[in-house]
């Protein structure tokens, strides 16, 4: 059963949006400081200091996301539902936040809306976990999906250092780059809120 999980439609929307959320999470790992440095030109050792503040409004994030689909669920919505629903508009928002970013004109509007995409990003992360453990009836194949969804997740993290590097080389800076990491969240929530409609049957 575990190699028929394959044949679901619904596990392959989880692996192509795990990978889109995950491209977005390892710019921010690969590529933020830099970005601060060569792109809005913060010294090295400030640019450590401004890196912090996303990953910080990230770590409030991920609790935020956890009570808002818990507070879903307490109002009747479906576990299921209230989850990928989560994750869909974290993601929406995510794609919003990078897009105005590869446009910002100046840095503390740069930096704060890469602090807010962390943010809204960050709402999706136990959400994204917890639909693995709620698309399926019964419990027993929730590992499987869980790694089957976070094996996309790393193909995502590992072409994001990668294709960031080769749009900057290609391009001359960030902002296309930028607008990529953009369509790749907004490609996520549309996989998670409008194709992964559907549970699968026990």
């Amino acid at each position: 059963m575990g190699g028929a999980l394959f044949g679901r439609q619904q596990i392959w929307v989880m692996i192509c949006g795990a990978f889109c959320l995950q491209y977005v999470f390892w710019f921010y790992i690969s590529w933020l400081p830099t970005y601060l440095q060569k792109a809005q030109h913060i010294s090295i050792t400030r640019a450590g200091y401004v890196a912090a503040l996303p990953f910080i409004a990230g770590a409030v994030g991920v609790l935020v996301g956890g009570k808002i689909s818990d507070w879903l669920v307490l109002r009747g919505v479906v576990p299921f539902t209230a989850r990928r629903v989560v994750v869909a508009v974290g993601a929406l928002l995510t794609a919003g936040a990078m897009l105005a970013t590869a446009f910002s004109t100046d840095t503390v509007t740069a930096v704060s809306l890469l602090t807010i995409g962390m943010f809204t990003y960050s709402l999706t992360t136990g959400c994204y976990w917890a639909v693995a453990s709620d698309i399926m009836q019964t419990p027993r194949f929730v590992a499987s999906i869980s790694s089957i969804q976070n094996f996309g997740g790393f193909l995502g993290g590992a072409c994001a250092p990668i294709l960031t590097g080769v749009l900057l080389d290609h391009f001359g800076g960030f902002e296309a780059a930028i607008i990529v990491t953009s369509l790749l969240a907004l490609t996520s929530a549309g996989l998670y809120g409008v194709m992964l409609r559907r549970s699968i049957p026990s």
